[in-house]
């Protein structure tokens, strides 16, 4: 009976991209569950606080433990640092780029909606949260898994577009068809960024802040569905918009070049080793 388990622990310990995709597609059958069973719809998520603490708070709270908790069942909390840093330091405009569209959402958002009842400290921690079991799940356990069976440029691929599939099941709770698609068309370039920041800054800790904090200023103007950032600035704002278009660009040119510098290679699981 021992001999059995510890065969189907091995199994799943080790990491396989068969694993790392069952990983993706259990969490997602339980966010699923947990927003039907609360009933917050997707997009009322940020109409209050009270929707804030039943459609994420809650849910994604519970739903972090339970992920940190199979992290650390496995012996995959290596997730959290990453070894493979990118060499190309001009990777950091990636991070910069992002900060500078987070404050000009923060200047916006107090703009549209200074009176705003939304908790910021409530906003911030459904924020951490979200970013902290987003990332996990798909730049942390994921990505550990595809590295294990593919290429690295295969993996960074895989990883994209599940991120980018993840969001598709808001069309599923609430959320229009068409904002769906444009959502989940606009998360998978977002998932390169948090990828080039994951690598150029050596943890899993990088991405997870950025995508806190680009949640937040999203959430701090009542908008979760808002991704074009194009379409955020008003015309009678035309230095924030020139900003905004810079750094939007500046985004775009460094997801191609992420593309291009990760090679077609398979990390050695022994990397480490080598670097003694």
């Amino acid at each position: 009976m021992s001999e059995s388990k510890s065969k189907i622990e091995s199994k799943y310990k080790n990491p396989t991209l068969k694993t790392g995709l069952l990983i993706v597609l259990a969490y997602a059958a339980y966010l699923f569950a947990m927003a039907k069973i609360i009933g917050v719809p997707y997009d009322q998520v940020a109409d209050s606080n009270e929707n804030l603490i039943k459609g994420i708070l809650i849910p994604v709270g519970l739903g972090s433990i339970l992920l940190y908790g199979l992290t650390k069942y496995l012996g995959w909390t290596d997730v959290f640092s990453e070894k493979h840093k990118l060499r190309q330091k001009w990777f950091w405009v990636v991070p910069a780029a992002i900060l500078v569209l987070v404050v000009l959402n923060f200047i916006r958002a107090f703009d549209i909606n200074p009176d705003s009842n939304l908790s910021l400290p409530l906003i911030a921690l459904c924020t951490l949260l979200v970013g902290f079991t987003e990332e996990l799940l798909t730049r942390g356990l994921l990505l550990k898994a595809a590295r294990s069976t593919v290429s690295e440029k295969k993996a960074l691929l895989i990883v994209v577009v599940v991120f980018g599939l993840l969001h598709g099941m808001n069309g599923l709770l609430g959320q229009e068809a068409g904002t769906t698609i444009s959502q989940v068309v606009s998360t998978m370039p977002f998932a390169i960024y948090m990828y080039i920041a994951l690598r150029v800054g050596g943890s899993l800790w990088l991405p997870i802040v950025l995508h806190m904090l680009w949640d937040m200023s999203l959430l701090a103007s009542g908008s979760i569905n808002d991704n074009s950032v194009m379409e955020q600035y008003q015309e009678d704002n035309p230095m924030q918009a020139l900003i905004a278009i810079v750094a939007q660009f500046t985004l775009y040119a460094s997801a191609i070049g992420g593309l291009i510098v990760t090679g077609n290679k398979k990390f050695d699981p022994d990397y480490e080793k080598t670097q003694k």
